[in-house]
C-alpha cells in the first residue's frame, strides 16, 4: 500500500476569498491578486483585494491576505450620503 499521509484534503468553501468567488471576481495572475466586488444594493458596495501568500510548504500556498478594502456609496436612514 502506498503511503499517502502527505496528502491533505483541504476544504476552502468557508475561507476568504474562496468563499466569495462569483462572476464579478477579477484575477491578476502576474501580481497574484484576486479582486472581489460586493454590492449591497442601493445602500453600499465595496471592493476587496487579496494577494497570494507563499510559504515554505507548497501544499499551504492556497492562502490569500486582504491587502486593500474600499467601501463606498453609503447612505444613512434619511438618505444622506455618508463620506
Amino acid at each position: 500500500m502506498e503511503d499517502t499521509s502527505y496528502f491533505n484534503i483541504l476544504d476552502l468553501t468557508d475561507i476568504l476569498p474562496y468563499s466569495n468567488i462569483d462572476a464579478t471576481i477579477e484575477f491578476d495572475s502576474d501580481k497574484k491578486i484576486i479582486e472581489l466586488y460586493y454590492s449591497g444594493g442601493a445602500c453600499s458596495s465595496s471592493y476587496e483585494t487579496y494577494q497570494r501568500v507563499f510559504s515554505d510548504f507548497p501544499l499551504r500556498d492556497y492562502k490569500f491576505e486582504l491587502i486593500k478594502k474600499i467601501d463606498y456609496a453609503y447612505w444613512d436612514e434619511d438618505g444622506n450620503d455618508i463620506p
